[in-house]
C-alpha cells in the first residue's frame, strides 16, 4: 500500500469513527423519545430483492449498481456497466421503486446515478369543517436522486460516497434538501472475513415550504381562532452501519456466505440484521435473513436466478418479508451487467 493510499484509507476510517461517535454518544434520549423525530422515512426502506431477502444484512455484500442505496463503496467492485431496478409493494398500497446505473471508468473509478421514489394513491383533503372530505384529492410522494463515486484505494480497501437530492411532497408543499452517504469495504486477509462501514443520510434538516392554517377553539368559549404558521424543521433519518461478511463455502457447485450488520439510528434504538446467501452452480440463489429489535419485521426469504449470454449477465430476484400484523411485503428486482 502506497503512502498516499494508506493516508486516504486512514482518513476515511477516522472520519467514519468520528461521525459514529458524534451520533452514537449524543445527549441521552429514551428510545420512545426518538421515535417519529426524523422525516424522509422512505430512505430507510430496503432497495432490491437480493438485499431484502437477506434481512437487510447488505452493507458488506453490496457489489452492483444498487450498492448506491446501501454502501457506495460496493460500487468499486463493478468492472464494466451495471443496472439495477427494484420494485417493492409496501403496506397500504404504497409503491417503492428504484433504479440505478453504474459505469466503471478505468483507473478513475466507478460513477453511478440512482433514483428512488415512494408514492401512495391520491387521498382526499379533509378540514376541521369538512372532516369527511372536501372532494379535492392530494398527492403524497417522496423521491431521491443520487450521484455516487467509488474506487479501490488498494486491492483490499474500497471507499465510496453519494450526494443525493431529496424531495418530499404532501399536497402542494415540498421539503427539499441535500444529503450524503459514505462507505467503506475492507477485506481483512483473515480467511474470507470482510469489514464494512456506512453512514447514510447525513445532511441538513428539512422543512416544508409555505405556511398552514392552524385552527383552535379558544378556551372557555365557542370561538374558533385561525392562525397562519410555518412548518417546523425535521432531521433526516441518520444511520450508522457496521457489518461483517464471511464465506462459509466457496466451491464450484456451491457458494455460501453469511452477513451480520449492526445499525445505529438517530430516531430509534440499535438494530441487528442477519442474513445468508447460497448459490447453487452460480445459477440459483437461496437467501434468508432476520431483523432483530423490530416491532413487526423479522423473517425474510429470497430467491435469485442468474444467467449469462456471452458478456451479458442477467439476474432476477424475489424477496418475501414478514411484517407481522400487516400484509407481507414482496420485492422484485432485475440486474443487468454488461
Amino acid at each position: 500500500m502506497g503512502i498516499l493510499q494508506a493516508s486516504a484509507a486512514n482518513l476515511v476510517l477516522v472520519t467514519c469513527l468520528l461521525l459514529f461517535l458524534l451520533t452514537h454518544f449524543s445527549p441521552a434520549q429514551s428510545d420512545f423519545d426518538k421515535v417519529g423525530t426524523a422525516g424522509a422515512q422512505f430512505l430507510k426502506l430496503g432497495v432490491g430483492a437480493r438485499a431484502n431477502g437477506m434481512g437487510g444484512a447488505y452493507i458488506g455484500m453490496a457489489n452492483s449498481a444498487g450498492a448506491a442505496f446501501w454502501n457506495p463503496a460496493g460500487l468499486a467492485k463493478i468492472e464494466k456497466r451495471d443496472v439495477d431496478f427494484s420494485h417493492l409493494s409496501w403496506i397500504a398500497d404504497i409503491r417503492h421503486d428504484a433504479l440505478s446505473y453504474a459505469h466503471h471508468w478505468g483507473g478513475v473509478g466507478v460513477f453511478a446515478l440512482s433514483f428512488v421514489q415512494l408514492g401512495a394513491p391520491d387521498m382526499e383533503v379533509t378540514t376541521t369543517q369538512q372532516q369527511e372530505g372536501t372532494g379535492e384529492m392530494f398527492t403524497y410522494r417522496d423521491l431521491a436522486i443520487g450521484l455516487s463515486y467509488a474506487r479501490n484505494l488498494t486491492d483490499a480497501f474500497a471507499v465510496g460516497i453519494t450526494v443525493k437530492y431529496i424531495d418530499e411532497q404532501i399536497y402542494t408543499y415540498h421539503a427539499r434538501g441535500i444529503a450524503f452517504d459514505i462507505g467503506t469495504q475492507y477485506r481483512t486477509g483473515f480467511y474470507s472475513l470482510s469489514i464494512s462501514f456506512a453512514i447514510s443520510n447525513f445532511g441538513q434538516d428539512l422543512r416544508f415550504g409555505g405556511a398552514y392554517q392552524n385552527t383552535e377553539v379558544v378556551a372557555g368559549t365557542n370561538t374558533m381562532l385561525s392562525q397562519e404558521r410555518e412548518f417546523a424543521s425535521f432531521p433526516l433519518p441518520l444511520r450508522f452501519s457496521g457489518g461483517l461478511t464471511y464465506d462459509l463455502l466457496n466451491l464450484k457447485s456451491l457458494k455460501s456466505r453469511i452477513a451480520l450488520d449492526g445499525l445505529h439510528f438517530n430516531d430509534y434504538s440499535e438494530r441487528i440484521h442477519l442474513g445468508s446467501e447460497n448459490w447453487i452452480r452460480d445459477i440459483l440463489a437461496l437467501r434468508a435473513g432476520y431483523k432483530f429489535n423490530y416491532q413487526e419485521e423479522g423473517l425474510t426469504l429470497g430467491l435469485g436466478l442468474q444467467t449469462r449470454i456471452d458478456n451479458f449477465y442477467l439476474r432476477v430476484d424475489y424477496a418475501y418479508s414478514d411484517l407481522g400484523v400487516f400484509d407481507r411485503v414482496d420485492t422484485f428486482s432485475v440486474n443487468f451487467s454488461f
